[in-house]
Protein backbone atom coordinates (compact mmCIF):
# COMPACT_ATOMS: atom_id res chain seq x y z
CA UNK A 1 0.00 0.00 0.00
CA UNK A 2 1.25 3.50 -0.85
CA UNK A 3 2.13 5.92 1.92
CA UNK A 4 -0.90 8.06 2.74
CA UNK A 5 -1.03 11.60 1.44
CA UNK A 6 -1.16 14.24 4.17
CA UNK A 7 -2.94 17.29 2.76
CA UNK A 8 -2.12 20.50 4.64
CA UNK A 9 -4.26 23.59 4.78
CA UNK A 10 -2.73 26.73 6.30
CA UNK A 11 -5.37 29.13 7.64
CA UNK A 12 -7.38 27.56 10.42
CA UNK A 13 -4.95 24.63 10.65
CA UNK A 14 -1.32 25.76 10.91
CA UNK A 15 -2.43 29.38 11.32
CA UNK A 16 -5.25 29.74 13.90
CA UNK A 17 -6.25 33.04 12.34
CA UNK A 18 -9.43 33.42 14.43
CA UNK A 19 -7.35 33.75 17.60
CA UNK A 20 -6.44 37.12 19.06
CA UNK A 21 -3.82 37.62 20.34
CA UNK A 22 -1.39 34.88 19.32
CA UNK A 23 -2.12 31.67 21.25
CA UNK A 24 0.50 30.10 23.52
CA UNK A 25 3.43 28.72 21.55
CA UNK A 26 2.69 30.77 18.42
CA UNK A 27 4.66 33.64 16.90
CA UNK A 28 3.02 36.35 14.84
CA UNK A 29 4.33 37.05 11.33
CA UNK A 30 3.36 39.40 8.52
CA UNK A 31 3.44 37.32 5.34
CA UNK A 32 2.22 38.54 1.94
CA UNK A 33 0.27 41.28 3.72
CA UNK A 34 -1.50 38.92 6.13
CA UNK A 35 -1.14 38.45 9.86
CA UNK A 36 -0.17 34.83 10.40
CA UNK A 37 0.33 32.84 13.62
CA UNK A 38 2.74 29.89 13.33
CA UNK A 39 4.00 27.43 15.95
CA UNK A 40 7.40 25.76 15.99
CA UNK A 41 5.79 22.58 17.35
CA UNK A 42 3.80 22.12 14.14
CA UNK A 43 7.00 21.89 12.15
CA UNK A 44 8.39 19.37 14.62
CA UNK A 45 5.24 17.22 14.48
CA UNK A 46 5.13 17.26 10.69
CA UNK A 47 8.82 16.40 10.37
CA UNK A 48 8.21 13.43 12.67
CA UNK A 49 5.59 12.18 10.20
CA UNK A 50 7.70 12.84 7.10
CA UNK A 51 8.93 9.24 6.65
CA UNK A 52 5.42 7.83 7.00
CA UNK A 53 3.37 10.14 4.77
CA UNK A 54 3.70 12.23 1.62
CA UNK A 55 2.92 15.80 2.61
CA UNK A 56 1.18 18.09 0.13
CA UNK A 57 0.02 21.70 0.43
CA UNK A 58 -3.75 22.03 -0.11
CA UNK A 59 -4.26 25.73 0.52
CA UNK A 60 -4.98 28.98 -1.30
CA UNK A 61 -1.46 30.00 -0.32
CA UNK A 62 -0.47 27.63 -3.15
CA UNK A 63 3.22 28.07 -4.02
CA UNK A 64 3.55 30.78 -1.36
CA UNK A 65 3.20 28.00 1.21
CA UNK A 66 6.59 26.65 0.10
CA UNK A 67 8.13 30.11 -0.05
CA UNK A 68 6.72 31.64 3.14
CA UNK A 69 5.20 29.06 5.48
CA UNK A 70 7.44 26.01 5.00
CA UNK A 71 10.77 27.69 5.84
CA UNK A 72 9.43 29.02 9.16
CA UNK A 73 8.28 25.53 10.12
CA UNK A 74 11.44 23.84 8.84
CA UNK A 75 9.59 21.92 6.13
CA UNK A 76 11.11 20.94 2.78
CA UNK A 77 9.61 21.96 -0.54
CA UNK A 78 6.33 20.07 -0.90
CA UNK A 79 4.02 19.33 -3.82
CA UNK A 80 1.19 21.83 -4.15
CA UNK A 81 -2.42 21.20 -5.15
CA UNK A 82 -3.38 24.19 -7.27
CA UNK A 83 -6.84 24.84 -5.86
CA UNK A 84 -9.15 26.75 -8.19
CA UNK A 85 -10.39 29.78 -6.26
CA UNK A 86 -12.47 30.92 -9.25
CA UNK A 87 -14.88 28.13 -8.29
CA UNK A 88 -16.00 30.29 -5.37
CA UNK A 89 -17.67 32.64 -7.86
CA UNK A 90 -19.69 29.89 -9.50
CA UNK A 91 -23.35 29.37 -8.65
CA UNK A 92 -22.87 25.60 -8.46
CA UNK A 93 -19.78 25.77 -6.24
CA UNK A 94 -19.75 22.67 -3.99
CA UNK A 95 -20.09 23.28 -0.23
CA UNK A 96 -16.51 22.10 0.28
CA UNK A 97 -15.15 24.18 -2.57
CA UNK A 98 -11.69 22.50 -2.67
CA UNK A 99 -13.18 19.01 -2.97
CA UNK A 100 -13.00 18.66 -6.80
CA UNK A 101 -9.30 19.54 -6.77
CA UNK A 102 -8.59 17.26 -3.81
CA UNK A 103 -10.51 14.33 -5.30
CA UNK A 104 -8.71 14.67 -8.64
CA UNK A 105 -5.28 14.87 -7.00
CA UNK A 106 -5.55 11.97 -4.56
CA UNK A 107 -7.05 9.43 -6.95
CA UNK A 108 -7.27 6.10 -5.13
CA UNK A 109 -4.49 6.71 -2.62
CA UNK A 110 -4.98 6.67 1.15
CA UNK A 111 -5.32 10.24 2.38
CA UNK A 112 -5.35 12.35 5.53
CA UNK A 113 -6.90 15.77 4.91
CA UNK A 114 -6.38 18.56 7.45
CA UNK A 115 -8.70 21.48 6.73
CA UNK A 116 -10.92 23.72 8.81
CA UNK A 117 -13.51 24.16 6.03
CA UNK A 118 -15.01 20.71 5.47
CA UNK A 119 -18.73 20.31 4.85
CA UNK A 120 -21.07 17.32 4.60
CA UNK A 121 -20.05 16.64 0.98
CA UNK A 122 -16.43 16.10 2.06
CA UNK A 123 -17.47 13.61 4.73
CA UNK A 124 -19.73 11.79 2.25
CA UNK A 125 -16.83 11.61 -0.22
CA UNK A 126 -14.54 10.22 2.49
CA UNK A 127 -17.07 7.59 3.55
CA UNK A 128 -17.63 6.46 -0.05
CA UNK A 129 -13.94 6.05 -0.95
CA UNK A 130 -12.44 2.59 -1.26
CA UNK A 131 -9.07 3.88 -0.02
CA UNK A 132 -8.50 4.62 3.68
CA UNK A 133 -9.43 8.23 4.37
CA UNK A 134 -9.13 10.42 7.45
CA UNK A 135 -10.61 13.92 7.65
CA UNK A 136 -9.52 16.19 10.49
CA UNK A 137 -11.24 19.55 10.87
CA UNK A 138 -9.51 21.85 13.36
CA UNK A 139 -11.31 24.80 14.91
CA UNK A 140 -9.96 27.96 13.17
CA UNK A 141 -9.19 29.74 16.44
CA UNK A 142 -7.29 26.74 17.82
CA UNK A 143 -5.68 25.06 14.82
CA UNK A 144 -3.76 21.78 14.66
CA UNK A 145 -3.50 20.19 18.12
CA UNK A 146 -1.68 17.30 19.74
CA UNK A 147 -4.97 15.38 19.81
CA UNK A 148 -5.13 15.69 16.00
CA UNK A 149 -1.54 14.47 15.77
CA UNK A 150 -2.34 11.42 17.89
CA UNK A 151 -5.32 10.61 15.65
CA UNK A 152 -3.10 10.86 12.56
CA UNK A 153 -0.45 8.60 14.11
CA UNK A 154 -3.10 6.04 15.05
CA UNK A 155 -4.48 6.09 11.51
CA UNK A 156 -1.00 5.56 10.02
CA UNK A 157 -0.29 2.76 12.51
CA UNK A 158 -3.46 0.99 11.35
CA UNK A 159 -2.53 1.45 7.70
CA UNK A 160 0.95 0.05 8.26
CA UNK A 161 -0.49 -2.89 10.18
CA UNK A 162 -2.98 -3.51 7.39
CA UNK A 163 -0.17 -3.39 4.84
CA UNK A 164 1.85 -5.99 6.78
CA UNK A 165 -1.23 -8.19 7.07
CA UNK A 166 -1.83 -7.95 3.31
CA UNK A 167 1.76 -9.04 2.64
CA UNK A 168 1.28 -12.03 4.97
CA UNK A 169 -2.22 -13.00 3.85
CA UNK A 170 -1.09 -16.47 2.75
CA UNK A 171 0.34 -17.23 6.17
CA UNK A 172 -2.14 -18.93 8.55
CA UNK A 173 -0.29 -17.45 11.52
CA UNK A 174 -1.02 -13.88 10.37
CA UNK A 175 -4.76 -13.11 10.28
CA UNK A 176 -5.60 -10.45 7.73
CA UNK A 177 -7.05 -7.20 9.04
CA UNK A 178 -10.41 -6.22 7.66
CA UNK A 179 -9.84 -3.37 5.17
CA UNK A 180 -12.39 -1.18 6.91
CA UNK A 181 -10.01 1.54 7.97
CA UNK A 182 -11.84 4.25 6.02
CA UNK A 183 -12.81 6.58 7.53
CA UNK A 184 -11.51 6.03 11.06
CA UNK A 185 -12.61 9.47 12.18
CA UNK A 186 -15.26 10.90 9.92
CA UNK A 187 -16.21 13.47 12.55
CA UNK A 188 -12.77 15.05 12.23
CA UNK A 189 -12.62 15.93 15.95
CA UNK A 190 -14.31 19.27 15.23
CA UNK A 191 -17.31 18.56 13.09
CA UNK A 192 -19.93 20.03 15.38
CA UNK A 193 -21.75 23.07 13.95
CA UNK A 194 -20.22 26.38 14.96
CA UNK A 195 -20.81 30.02 14.16
CA UNK A 196 -17.75 31.96 12.99
CA UNK A 197 -17.71 35.68 12.46
CA UNK A 198 -15.31 37.81 10.47
CA UNK A 199 -13.63 37.54 7.08
CA UNK A 200 -11.52 34.55 6.15
CA UNK A 201 -8.28 35.92 4.65
CA UNK A 202 -7.07 32.81 2.85
CA UNK A 203 -7.50 29.09 3.33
Amino acid sequence: MDKPLLLLDVDGVLNPFRAAPAPNGYQQYELAGYRVFLAERHGKWLRQLADRVEMVWATTWCDDANELIGPILGLPQLPVIQVDTSRLEERNCPPTWKLPDISSFVGERPVIWLDDDLKADAYAWAAARSAPTLLIQPIPGTGFTRAHLRRIEFFIDRLEHLSIADESEDSPSQPRLAPAVKPLDSEGLAASPRSLAGPVPRS
